[in-house]
This record gives structure tokens, sequence and C-alpha cells, in this order.
């Protein structure tokens, strides 16, 4: 009997770790890759990003901004979302926007808090890093806005020489 119950123990503490749920949280762009540790974003301009669940099956899970840095807009759009598969994809979770201001390569963080029941317990957190792009929009100049100026001053210069000649 003494045997059975310390297999049955043994058996139990062998298994907490199997049943106990690994939940994990990632951020992904829009075509659902999971994004870099730090992503490059055009200030002023709103991206929306989706949040990859896994381990929440059968749980209906809720977002909130646990921090943001000065400079970064964060916005959750949607909540108390119905967890329906193992790993679950939650798409246009977040909005971000360097705002208006920063400059080139400034550096931005922020924290997403996904909880269930209370939201002072927080069951995983995801951690934004964002780099500022200024959006250059300089466009290369057609042939003919730099091929008729040169032409007209390298005809000056051969009539002018010609002139000369004579």
């Amino acid at each position: 009997m003494k045997k059975l119950v310390l297999v049955a123990i043994v058996a139990m503490i062998a298994l907490v770790g199997t049943a106990s749920a690994n939940y994990g949280a990632d951020l992904a762009d829009s075509s659902g890759v999971i994004l870099p540790l730090t992503v490059s974003q055009v200030v002023g301009t709103p991206v929306d990003y989706s949040i990859i669940l896994s381990d929440f099956t059968g749980e209906t899970v809720y977002y909130t901004i646990g921090f943001n840095d000065t400079g970064l807009d964060v916005q959750i759009l949607k909540q108390g979302t119905y967890v329906n598969a193992a790993s679950f994809t939650d798409y246009d979770i977040v909005r971000v926007t360097i705002e208006p201001g920063a400059q080139q390569g400034d550096q931005f963080s922020a924290r997403i808090d996904v909880w269930k029941d209370d939201p002072s317990q927080v069951i995983r957190s995801v951690t934004f890093w964002a780099s500022a792009s200024q959006n250059f929009n300089a466009q290369i100049p057609e042939f003919p806005t730099i091929a008729l100026p040169v032409a007209a001053i390298l005809g000056l210069a051969f009539f002018m020489q010609r002139r000369k000649e004579e």
C-alpha cells in the first residue's frame, strides 16, 4: 500500500509540470511575423500590431498598457478576447505612434500586460522597443532635369569656342 501511495505521489509531482500553463505572448506585425527586438517606425505614422498568445486556451484575456515612454503613443484597440486555440493570434490589438518631434534614431519603449480576471495580476507582459525613423521622401531627379542644363552649358561652351577660332 505504501508503494502504491508513493508511486501515486511521484506521478502527481511529475504531472504537475506538464499540467501547469506556460503562458506566452509576443508582438507580431500585420503578416503574423514576430517582431525583432527593436522595430524602426516612421514618426507620426500609426502602426497596428497583433499579439500572439500561447497556452491561454479557453480563457478570456484583457490587455493594458503597463508603461510607455513620453513621445510614444500606445493604444489598446480591443478588449475581452476569448482564446480558442493553443497558439492564437489576436489581430490589431495595439496601435503605436511615435509622436511628431522625435529625432531620427530616438529610442522608445512600452509594455503591454496580458491578464485574465484581475488587472493587478498580470499573467504575461510584452515589451515593445521602437526606433524613430524620419520619412525622407527625396527623389532622384529625372534625366531631362539634369541633362538639359548640362547640354545647354556644353553647347554654349562649344559655340563660344567656335567664335573665338573665327
